[in-house]
């Protein structure tokens, strides 16, 4: 689609755009000249009924935002003769380029204004610092009747439906059109560093008046802005660093910004119940005229393309104030990979979706009145099936009120796996996953998981995961009570846990993403024995701080591994009282056991810390630890060679208070 202001501005158009603008140029446009009267009368000239209604649209697409910016009025005259350009009427018409000289057949719309340099003799925004602007007598919107006719040469037609974000549709769409058109004879230019209804880089994103464009129209006349919320969201995304700078003469193809858009997916496109589904390259905007409390972004499966809240809820994205915009890649899912990922609800019924989402706001989940862009579904569907894997058995904990799963991905080789659970005899708010997709052992130890009842305390569950791997994790919580979903992700490559001290925050509600906190490993440090935790052959600062002794008791304060060739202790404070105390071990097997904390928490059941050591000669003349925790303690570990009698043949690891992240160490001894 191709959209030109005048053909002496096209003539003479001076670009001044550099190739890197700054930060604020990422929601800024522009605007030179003004109409003589506001509201604007204009004229339209309809073909059919269809094309009426969509140039109506154009027309109320600005008028929702401004009060009576334009003021159309009908007139079944037909197409507009060149005669009639220039006549003090503003005419919204079809007319024939060819008798345009000058113009191009393959042109799709014109806004004639007049006179030619109230509009200013550039193409796109910024403006140059020599412009002056003036005020328009006369602006018409003119489209092209070439393109009524589906035989014609070019090959494309115009269509009043809504574009797809697909590139394989040929039509030109003519409400998009008309919006863009309509823009130019309020003074707006091209804005192509932006998501603009000004940058026509594509059909299916230049239908959408955004931020960008309201934040220069309420500028621009400022005593007709309409007090509202409207929050849009966008199957795509726009990354300015990919749009080039446009020439300074000549026509601009429409493909020009294609590599500036990224189309929202879903992947993978067949997935089982339990599984997780990725959506990305979404986009929401705040084009209110104040900040939003609690702006969400849910999206939905669905068997049609109407996309509404009875529909199977994924999950959202929740953003506190929102004031400005977001996207899948700026955080909108925590700062990993672009990664937004959720859990298809375990009771979802096999068959044929599409994934959609919906724009809200407050806890009432509102919409606003602003419709048009208030969501979006994709045109391909996804298959919800048993066949594509799934994330295996679920963990019941809290006496089945919630059930967990997990999938997992090693970020060195991209192989995926579900986890196995083990469960705690005895203790029903504690479980953890092996993993043996990627380990090929059942009864490896990996991740670990705990959920507290604390609504006494805060009306919330809390939910704790630690983990002695670094593969990439997504843990998914199902309330079965509700139906409620929270799913948490963890980076490939960290060994950070995590905690939520207010789960299942809304009833019904699946995960809400807020940013992730995890900090990455470097995969040099972890072979270096220097990662996430501070090692030491002796520390006698910070024994000194700690109850820790120079000899245990298996089985009682020490869990004694690989064929009680090691001891290992545990000591702990409270970084918010100061508090310190030892741990109770809780040994599982000749490789790993856990510790509670009785002395900080007066529970000597409840699971705190987790030490798994491995016998790794065989690759690196060493033997390794694994440490990870469900609580932000303050953590000193002493490991002790009991094959001999020289009690200071210890190593101690150390992490701060308020981490909830773990350790490795492949070369303890």
């Amino acid at each position: 689609m191709r959209k030109v202001t005048t053909p002496l501005l096209f003539a003479i158009g001076l670009l001044t755009i550099a190739s890197a603008l700054p930060a604020e140029d990422r929601t800024a446009s522009c605007s030179c000249g003004t109409p003589s009267r506001v509201p604007t009368p204009f004229v339209i000239h309809p073909r059919t009924t269809k094309f009426q209604d969509a140039a109506i649209e154009g027309f109320n697409n600005w008028n929702r935002y401004l009060t009576d910016i334009f003021q159309p009025t009908l007139n079944p005259t037909g197409a507009l003769t060149a005669e009639q350009l220039g006549d003090g009427i503003n005419d919204f018409s079809f007319i024939d380029f060819s008798n345009i000289q000058g113009a191009s057949p393959g042109l799709a719309g014109y806004t004639f204004s007049q006179p030619g340099g109230a509009f200013g003799s550039f193409n796109q925004c910024p403006i140059p610092s020599d412009q002056s602007c003036g005020t328009f007598t006369e602006a018409d919107v003119v489209m092209s009747d070439a393109f009524l006719d589906s035989n014609n040469p070019l090959g494309r037609v115009w269509s009043t439906d809504r574009p797809e974000n697909t590139e394989t549709d040929p039509s030109i769409f003519f409400q998009a059109t008309a919006t863009h058109e309509l823009g130019h004879s309020m003074g707006f230019h091209h804005n192509f560093r932006n998501i603009s209804v000004m940058n026509y880089y594509q059909d299916y994103a230049s239908q959408y008046i955004s931020r960008a464009d309201l934040l220069e129209a309420r500028a621009h006349f400022p005593g007709r802005v309409i007090t509202l919320t409207d929050l849009g969201t966008y199957p795509f995304r726009y990354d300015p660093a990919g749009q080039p700078a446009t020439p300074s003469v000549g026509d601009i193809p429409a493909s020009r910004g294609e590599d500036a858009v990224s189309l929202t997916t879903a992947s993978p496109s067949t997935v089982a119940p339990g599984a997780g589904l990725q959506i990305k390259n979404w986009t929401l905007e705040n084009l209110s005229t104040s900040t939003v409390t609690n702006a969400r972004l849910r999206f939905y499966l669905s068997t049609d393309r109407n996309i509404t809240t009875s529909d199977i809820y994924l999950g959202g994205v929740l953003y506190s104030n929102f004031t400005t915009w977001s996207d899948s890649a700026n955080g909108g899912c925590g700062s990993f990979n672009n990664d937004c990922t959720f859990t298809v609800p375990a009771n979802t019924p096999i068959g044929s979706y599409y994934v959609g989402a919906i724009a809200m706001y407050g806890d009432s989940l509102a919409q606003d009145g602003v419709s048009y862009n208030n969501s979006w579904s994709l045109p391909d569907r996804i298959s919800v099936s048993t066949s594509s894997g799934g994330s295996g058995n679920p963990l019941s904990l809290l006496n089945g009120r919630f059930s967990v799963t997990l999938n997992a991905k090693d970020p060195r080789s991209g192989k995926t796996g579900v986890g196995v659970p083990i469960t705690e005899p005895g203790n029903n708010v504690f479980g953890y996953f092996s993993i043996p997709d990627l380990t090929s052992d059942p009864n490896n130890p990996e991740v670990f998981i705990k959920i507290l009842d604390a609504r006494s305390v805060n009306n919330k569950f809390w939910v704790f995961y630690g983990s002695l791997t670094d593969f990439q994790l997504t843990l998914s919580v199902r309330d079965n009570t509700t139906g409620a979903v929270k799913t948490y992700d963890r980076a490939g490559l960290s060994l950070c846990g995590g905690a939520d001290t207010s789960a299942f925050n809304l009833p019904g509600d699946v995960i809400e993403f807020r940013a992730m906190t995890a900090v990455p490993v470097d995969p040099s440090a972890v072979a270096d024995s220097t990662s996430s935790v501070d090692l030491a052959s002796s520390n006698a600062a910070l024994a000194s701080r700690f109850p820790v002794k120079s000899t245990a008791t298996c089985g009682v304060d020490a869990l004694c591994l690989l064929n009680r060739h090691f001891g290992v202790v545990l000591a702990a404070a409270d970084p918010r009282s100061g508090k310190t105390g030892v741990g109770k071990a809780l040994p599982k097997s000749d490789l790993f056991g856990y510790f509670s904390i009785p002395d900080l928490t007066s529970d000597p059941n409840n699971p705190e810390v987790f030490v798994k050591m491995l016998d790794g000669r065989t690759v690196n003349g060493k033997y390794w630890i694994f440490i990870g925790g469900l609580t932000d303690f303050e953590l000193l570990v002493r490991v002790y060679d009991l094959t001999t009698s020289n009690p200071q043949q210890f190593k101690d690891l150390h992490r701060d208070g308020r981490s909830v992240c773990g350790g490795v160490d492949t070369s303890v001894f």
